[in-house]
């Protein structure tokens, strides 16, 4: 049978002013070194929980002032420390506190939000109480500055290390809490007022305003004129006078800015008014003045965007204008948990919101993101390796931790060969030991001790170590006179060493094994005498080489000894050198169903993520982070090409996307960072912003690459840099762990030379390719299909005015022809005299004249391949700025030097003049391609063509000139040309007869219908003419 037991609680507890008494004896209260103190209150006013002083020092109080929680706490150690934090907890609602002391640590709760902690002072650490501790009040005259004598509230709990407190109240306190509730108003902004009539002195009210409001109170006339005005400035009060114009500054100075409750109030005696803040009167005024005004006072007026209570006025019917919300406190404290990270400052701008002032570097809402590189790879990536001299390198500052709570560190960053000859980067990481350490006279083994400081603590040296697949540090030992490393004395122990990151001991020397007592030249078998050591042989001799180990590295400190007044060392230490970053390290995956997937907490403010990507599909889903029960996530994706961050959490999903598209194949920066107040993406130093308020997921497991493991939804690309929330992800050493396919460390794309051809660009899909043919004149899947076409005599091929975006100076042409003497291009500037023509002479030779328009004209024949033959001729021709170079058939045929910059002025161009016939393909003008698409490049053209394909079959053409054919095909030539003439002969005749019997039948037809076949009598004449009938 299981028995459930319900906790027991003592009733809520009233205090009105009056306090009791407990014997901790009674009790059950002991010494203890681990304490736990838990108030839960409510009240409106200061007031005291917890007093004990015990007689040898001890003390432990718990009070409320001005609605913070102060603890004061000693051990024993005559110097009471203090711990407080909340804001305006003395609201009338129910809070709860928390000290817990645990050894050397003491921290603080306000409503389970840890809010402060310290490490208590002395060598003491144990809690004696008094022999009577008080609750709700303390002994008059003991220890009494600064200490609240009484409380006013309700206590719902009060327990000292579980012993409830409260159960031994006296039974007339043990009753139900009953706390009136002032009436209380908000304004929300600062169009926002309440009007108060003058009716009384003095005037009342308790406040809560954000930071620099215009004005707390205005004292006005029956006319509305301002007689007094009570502002805010820098946080404290400023009275100004509206006849004197005079401006007096509150003192003693009171933060009246600080979101805590505050109490106001004002009076006149006689000649004197006086302004009081939290009990202290601050600000005063005297004379004719203040006679004047309580006689022409008429009105108050409440300006400051905040919350009111008074017990003495009504705020409840008031008249308001603006937002106004009456019966309640509207404003919450966003700065209370200190949301601004590294060390911004966070200001209250609204009832709701609040705003993070940010030291440098940092930006975001909560200062999180960092403008810093988190490794020397990603600032080469930022600047590019060309602009940092390899052998002189850079000083860089790197953010660890990308924004997170560790500081950032100064190293250099270089680029050097590697074993390979490859270029690498290099983190340097330099110490304050310049020059080496001399050591000489008599000392001890490791009696002379020097730390090493490279400007990072023990934890910045952990991650930047332990990021790096290698890391090595030189170091150089250096003996005389007989002085000895590894083998000192009778002991034959070590005379120096140091010591690591980790406050080890470091037994050996350079790239011996750790902990090995040996020397570098142990491992080769070079060591003098066949010592473990060169400095273990008794000889003067140097021990030196690079530590190759990460976990000893970097050396922090040396402990060096051993000499004599005839025996020296001198010891240097190189700086800590890193390369091979492992988050660096690219990832490859090429199936879009596979994954690499792992766990992490989130549990911070701020959601972030940062990483370098690259891929050519529209459609994928990069990375995915769930809750467990995988209905809340953070998801990143790529939607038509564009990057799409997404957060679902409780039904609802925000989303936000980049403007640009990123499928292109190149490698992008890409930070996602939310929070509470909304989410930024920002992706090669382009930022999207959306704030809208809602909850992050708790998410736990994260996912790069397919959600789903099906459907090819994944991702496929390459991805590296990533840090999620600011911890790396090794996602290369997890790829070589897992060894899945579809996945591989390093860039491996699809693409390969042969696959696409004529100078076609190969996209690199990762799990395929495409042929990208638009800087081609070619098209088709491979870029192996031909844009050409059929060119009659008498046909025109034009481009009136090239346009502007299209302008280059490499152009291009095929032709196939037999024709001679014809043009093939000839273009000019619209706004120069310069000319450009290009032709076919009258042997068959390509011949070039190209104009500048002031000087000079270059011209050349090319007489070694005759273009009229019948074939395919690819003629290329590409002018720069000292030298103009043509091709045929990828082979230079013609080259100019000289001055070519006006190239690129040629605007209007023509094609093959009325006398070319044949065939013209892969025609290329500047960057447009007019056979490909006529109509982006502006192509006119007329007469008999047709488009197809080239080359085409051989034709015949009417030349100019015709060569003498060779004598041994006279005989196949000459049948050829008799059969073609007879047949064409035999058709001309035949449609001649036939044409001529059509005519002949056409009019023997007409003249056997127009022919009269007889003569007939009638008397229709009779009746219509009378005088034929006569003559008749």
């Amino acid at each position: 049978m299981i028995e459930c037991f319900k906790p027991r609680y003592t009733p809520i507890t009233a205090f009105d002013d009056s306090s009791y008494i407990i014997d901790t004896q009674r009790a059950g209260l002991i010494s203890m070194y681990e304490n736990e103190l838990t108030i839960v209150f409510r009240t409106f006013r200061s007031g005291i929980f917890f007093f004990s002083m015990a007689d040898q020092g001890d003390i432990l109080i718990a009070q409320i002032i001005h609605g913070t929680i102060h603890v004061i706490f000693d051990f024993g150690s005559l110097s009471p420390a203090r711990i407080s934090g909340g804001r305006a907890l003395n609201d009338g609602k129910w809070h709860e506190i928390r000290w817990l002391h645990q050894f050397d640590s003491v921290q603080l709760f306000i409503d389970g939000v840890l809010l402060n902690h310290t490490s208590p002072s002395g060598l003491y650490r144990k809690l004696d109480l008094h022999s009577q501790v008080h609750i709700a009040g303390r002994p008059p005259d003991d220890f009494s500055d600064g200490i609240e004598t009484t409380f006013s509230g309700c206590l719902a709990r009060l327990q000292l290390n579980s012993v409830d407190l409260l159960q031994y109240a006296p039974q007339e306190q043990a009753s139900k809490c009953q706390m009136t509730q002032p009436p209380s108003m908000t304004l929300h902004d600062n169009t926002s007022k309440a009007l108060l009539p003058f009716t009384f002195l003095p005037f009342n009210f308790e406040f809560r305003v954000i930071p620099n409001p215009p004005s707390l109170l205005k004292l006005l006339d029956a006319e509305n004129g301002t007689l007094l005005d009570i502002a805010i400035e820098s946080g404290q009060l400023v009275l100004l006078s509206s006849v004197t114009k005079f401006k007096q500054i509150a003192h003693p100075t009171i933060e009246v800015t600080d979101l805590a409750w505050h109490s106001f109030s004002l009076r006149i005696r006689g000649s004197r008014l006086e302004i009081d803040i939290d009990g202290y009167t601050v600000l005063w005024l005297e004379g004719q003045e203040v006679k004047r005004i309580s006689v022409r006072l008429s009105n108050f007026i409440l300006t400051a965007t905040g919350c009111y209570r008074s017990t003495t006025v009504d705020f409840g019917s008031v008249r308001t204008e603006g937002l106004v919300t009456k019966g309640g406190c509207q404003l919450r404290d966003r700065c209370l948990s200190s949301p601004c990270e590294n060390e911004g400052i966070c200001t209250q701008i609204s009832l709701s919101n609040y705003n993070c002032t940010c030291k440098i570097h940092y930006r975001g809402h909560n200062c999180h993101f960092v403008d810093m590189p988190r490794s020397c790879e990603e600032y080469m990536f930022w600047r590019g390796a060309g602009k940092v001299k390899p052998t002189r390198g850079r000083n860089v500052t790197i953010d660890l931790d990308g924004g997170g709570p560790m500081q950032p560190v100064d190293v250099i960053c270089k680029i050097e060969k590697d074993e390979n000859g490859m270029d690498t980067v290099v983190t340097i990481a330099n110490h304050d030991l310049v020059q080496p350490i001399r050591v000489s006279k008599e000392n001890k083994p490791g009696a002379v001790r020097k730390a090493l400081k490279y400007g990072m603590d023990v934890d910045q040296m952990d991650r930047l170590v332990e990021a790096f697949d290698e890391c090595s540090q030189y170091m150089r030992y250096a003996c005389k006179g007989g002085a000895r490393l590894m083998t000192q004395g009778e002991e034959r122990s070590p005379s120096s060493w140091y010591s690591t990151r980790s406050d080890k001991h470091g037994l050996q020397w350079g790239s011996a094994p750790p902990y090995s007592r040996m020397c570098s030249c142990a491992i080769n078998g070079t060591c003098i005498n066949n010592r473990m050591c060169n400095c273990d042989s008794g000889e003067d001799a140097v021990d030196e080489g690079v530590n190759p180990y990460s976990q000893l590295l970097p050396v922090t400190g040396l402990f060096l000894g051993g000499t004599t007044r005839k025996a020296s060392i001198e010891v240097e230490i190189g700086p800590l050198k890193c390369r091979n970053r492992i988050s660096y390290e690219p990832v490859t995956f090429s199936d879009r169903n596979a994954r690499l997937s792992g766990t992490q907490s989130f549990s911070s403010r701020t959601f972030d993520i940062y990483f370098h990507v690259k891929f050519s599909h529209p459609h994928l889903s990069i990375f995915l982070w769930h809750t467990t029960d995988e209905l809340h996530w953070f998801h990143l994706f790529v939607q038509e090409g564009k990057l799409v961050a997404e957060i679902v959490n409780g039904g609802e999903a925000q989303q936000i996307s980049t403007e640009s598209v990123l499928n292109d194949g190149k490698w992008h920066a890409v930070y996602w960072e939310a929070d509470e107040e909304g989410m930024r993406l920002r992706v090669d130093g382009r930022q999207k912003e959306a704030r809208r308020q809602f909850v992050l997921p708790n998410a736990y497991h994260w996912i790069v690459g397919s959600r789903t493991e099906k459907g090819f939804s994944g991702f496929a690309g390459v991805i590296r840099n990533v840090y999620l929330c600011g911890e790396e992800l090794p996602l290369s050493t997890i790829a070589r762990r897992e060894a899945q396919s579809g996945i591989q460390p390093g860039e491996q794309g699809y693409c390969r030379k042969d696959l696409c051809y004529n100078d076609g660009l190969c996209i690199d899909k990762y799990d395929g390719y495409s042929c990208d043919c638009g800087l081609t004149p070619f098209g088709g899947q491979d870029c192996r299909k031909e844009y050409g076409m059929w060119v009659a005599p008498g046909s025109s091929l034009q481009i009136p005015w090239l346009n502007p975006a299209h302008t280059d100076s490499c152009h291009r042409i095929a032709v196939q022809t037999r024709a001679k003497g014809v043009s093939l291009v000839r273009s000019k500037a619209l706004f120069a005299d310069t000319s450009f023509n290009l032709t076919i002479n009258e042997h068959g030779h390509l011949h070039v004249s190209i104009y500048d328009g002031i000087h000079y004209n270059h011209t050349k024949v090319y007489d070694h391949k005759n273009i009229s033959d019948d074939q395919t001729h690819d003629i290329e021709f590409c002018a720069k700025e000292k030298f103009f170079n043509l091709t045929i058939d990828g082979h230079l045929a013609i080259s100019f030097q000289g001055n070519w910059s006006f190239f690129p002025l040629f605007n209007v161009w023509h094609f093959l003049d009325a006398n070319y016939t044949g065939c013209v393909s892969r025609l290329r003008v500047g960057n447009s391609f007019p056979l490909k698409n006529p109509k982006a490049a502006r192509l006119n053209f007329s007469g008999k063509i047709k488009f197809g394909h080239c080359p085409i079959d051989t034709f015949s053409a009417t030349a100019t000139f015709v060569p003498t054919p060779d004598p041994a095909d006279i005989h196949v030539f000459a049948i050829s040309h008799e059969t073609h003439r007879l047949i064409s002969l035999t058709s001309i005749a035949g449609l001649s007869i036939a044409l001529l019997l059509v005519m002949l039948l056409i009019c023997l037809i007409c003249y056997m219908r127009s022919r009269p076949e007889g003569v007939y009598k009638t008397n229709e004449g009779e009746h219509c003419s009378p005088s034929r009938s006569e003559a008749n």
